[in-house]
């Protein structure tokens, strides 16, 4: 009787959908919020501007509908059981912030990449996932899929490409750490981000020309446009390996009279080892501690916003793993489950990695015209990696000599990374947008340790790039290219010798992509985008 009533109830219960647009462009408007006011069912518009709202209970709701940009619009919408109501959601862009779109997400939602796809995680879909890797995160996303090296190693893989075929940007920068192997993970804090982005294609004429596999924004939640002292925290617990995860954050538009906004936050997780079935995989725990701070003054017109973060995290990796030859490597396969297992434990030791990564980010704003907003944006960035390993064959017959040898890392790698970038957002007609810029870094490779993985190097990087856009009532076409050039200093060691040989290295590099999208009705969408990359060393 239960299940017939429980469908006889389904049956009655009504669903809305709808479309959001511009007012103004009748465009759709990818990533708006529709929440049914009085409860916390909701839904954020897809690619074409759709929403649903299934099973709606009541006889009439008011759907509150906001979107960065855009004046807010409550609309009544009256409903009976059974019915399928659809409408259409005009949004008015506001004069107060329409710089403010420009700057946050124009690469993403509107000015950047119309022609191509892109997947938004939004606060409560990142919720979800609270405690656990940032990789993690992302394998909502259709098409995005995780590269996993233990319980606490994640990179993520879009269309088969990963590490330095694929851009993450935090806070505004591209993010700048070790991408040469499966357990390089990104030092991302799952707690920090409210909102993530993720492009697929190729989207390298908007950032740079490691983007072949696709883009994955992390944007800052913004400060609150309300006075007084706000704040959010949270806690995670997970069995299996006993970890215990939680975040908070407190931030306010003001700084007592000053108009200056700031946001303090920080999170820290802990984990011991993974459980299997019947026993415990040893040193697969991990410690891990974040911390920022954002100041930001001015307005969307005339402003600067600094962010500064730092991320510090102690893996351990799974001592089952870690084999001394091949002969070991195929004796293990072959048992099935380790030698010897242990007990739980919080216990890290070697082999284990420790990373720390610092970052600062200082953009400015300032618009030049009403058609044209010039940003420029400072980084800096400090990646440090200490691996240690669990056994040195040229220590094993010296006990002394090899405790003293696992006490240091075998092999350390500390990247630093200087940034700076300016851009123009600019309008050229009514339908006609699009961004010009250049793009300059330095990145300094420095190595220590027995194990030699990469040399230690200076870079130079100088790019430029173009990118339009046009729409008309149907139809969007966007076209960019980007040039690159990078020089590259690297000081190479034979192993057991002092010698060093010092090259110089050139590459240069051309991209251009065109896409374009046809929307012949709200249930259709054809879109192509072709895309070209060559590198030339020289």
């Amino acid at each position: 009787m239960f299940p017939l009533l429980l469908v006889f109830s389904m049956l009655l219960d009504a669903h809305v959908h709808g479309v959001v647009r511009d007012s103004s462009t009748r465009q759709p408007l990818h990533g708006a919020t529709v929440r049914v006011v009085g409860s916390t069912r909701g839904a954020l518009t897809d690619r074409l501007g759709m929403f649903h709202l299934h099973d709606v209970e009541q006889d009439s709701v008011t759907l509150d509908v906001t979107y960065v940009g855009y004046k807010r619009e409550r609309v009544r919408v009256g409903v009976s059981a059974s019915d399928d109501v659809r409408i259409e959601v005009l949004l008015a862009p506001s004069s107060q912030q329409r710089g403010e779109i420009v700057v946050k997400d124009s690469k993403l939602t509107q000015s950047g990449l119309p022609t191509q796809r892109v997947d938004v995680l939004t606060v409560a879909e990142i919720d979800e996932h609270r405690g656990q890797t940032f990789a993690d995160v992302l394998t909502q996303v259709p098409g995005v899929t995780v590269v996993q090296t233990g319980p606490s190693i994640s990179k993520p893989m879009i269309h088969g490409m990963m590490g330095s075929r694929l851009v993450l940007r935090n806070n505004g920068i591209v993010q700048e750490g070790q991408q040469w192997g499966s357990e390089h993970a990104p030092e991302i804090d799952p707690f920090t981000p409210s909102r993530i982005s993720v492009v697929k294609g190729p989207a390298s004429v908007m950032y740079g020309p490691n983007a072949m596999g696709g883009v994955i924004d992390v944007v800052p939640r913004p400060l609150p446009e309300t006075d007084g002292l706000h704040g959010e925290g949270s806690v995670n617990l997970f069995s299996n390996n006993w970890q215990g995860a939680g975040g908070a954050f407190i931030e306010s538009r003001s700084l007592g009279d000053l108009p200056v906004g700031i946001r303090a936050q920080g999170a820290y997780r802990r984990a011991g080892d993974a459980a299997t079935p019947s026993y415990y995989l040893t040193n697969t725990g991990f410690e891990e501690w974040s911390t920022g701070a954002t100041l930001n003054a001015g307005d969307a017109d005339l402003g600067v916003t600094a962010m500064g973060s730092i991320f510090n995290t102690t893996l351990g990796i799974y001592k089952g793993s870690h084999m001394g030859n091949a002969e070991d490597l195929k004796n293990a396969i072959e048992r099935g489950e380790p030698e010897v297992t242990y007990p739980f434990s919080y216990e890290i030791g070697n082999p284990r990695q420790e990373i720390n990564h610092t970052m600062l980010s200082v953009a400015g704003r300032f618009r030049i015209s009403p058609d044209a907003l010039l940003r420029l944006t400072y980084g800096w960035q400090q990646n440090d990696r200490s691996e240690y390993d669990a056994h040195n064959t040229r220590y094993e017959s010296l006990d002394s000599a090899l405790s003293t040898a696992l006490q240091k890392p075998a092999m350390n790698l500390l990247l630093t990374t200087y940034s700076l970038d300016a851009a123009v957002d600019h309008e050229l007609f009514n339908a006609t947008h699009g961004t010009a810029g250049v793009s300059t870094q330095r990145q300094v490779n420095d190595r220590s340790g027995t194990v030699y993985l990469v040399p230690d190097y200076i870079s130079w990087g100088l790019g430029g790039f173009v990118f339009e856009s046009m729409s008309w009532s149907t139809f969007t076409l966007s076209a960019g290219a980007r040039y690159d050039v990078r020089w590259l200093d690297v000081s190479l060691q034979q192993r057991g010798s002092n010698v060093r040989t010092e090259q110089h290295k050139t590459f240069a590099s051309v991209t251009a992509s065109v896409g374009g999208l046809w929307i012949p009705s709200d249930d259709w969408s054809v879109n192509m985008n072709v895309a070209t990359h060559g590198v030339h060393p020289q």
